[in-house]
């Protein structure tokens, strides 16, 4: 991890506690886990990082299955065709999208993602990661 990744996991993590997108911190955390994890990291950090990683992979592509529809391919500009109008012709398609349709059990998967959370000790794991980051250094104006 190069110094600006790792000041700003750091930053993010520890320093950001108001920051709104509480998946980008878990991701920070997640890398700065795998950055100071050693053989000394218990069995449970692991399993902890390994929902953690599966969690923001579910709810990433979710977001991007309820936020992309189907893009349509038919644009069509009828210039001088027979039945047209003789105006003088601008370069405005008209482009229609489909209704998006949100996934239909989208909240329910919410849910289950944070009845997972609720029960992962992640304050521990941050602790684990501190403890790391003073012992290395990058935490240097803690005790």
């Amino acid at each position: 991890m190069n110094k600006y990744s790792l000041e700003s996991a750091l930053e993010t993590v520890f320093f950001n506690q108001y920051n709104q997108d509480i998946t980008h911190r878990l991701g920070d955390l997640s890398c700065l886990y795998t950055y100071y994890r050693e053989d000394d990291a218990s069995p449970k950090f692991t399993e902890i990082y390994n929902k953690i990683q599966a969690l923001l992979l579910k709810s990433q592509l979710m977001e991007k299955a309820n936020r992309y529809p189907s893009i349509p391919t038919d644009f069509r500009c009828n210039f001088d065709l027979p039945g047209t109008n003789k105006t003088p012709h601008t370069f405005a398609p008209v482009i229609k999208m489909p209704k998006h349709q949100p996934l239909s059990d989208y909240d329910a998967r919410i849910e289950e993602i944070m009845k997972i959370m609720e029960k992962l000790d992640i304050a521990a794991m941050v602790e684990y990661v501190r403890k790391k980051a003073i012992k290395a250094g990058d935490l240097k104006f803690e005790k």
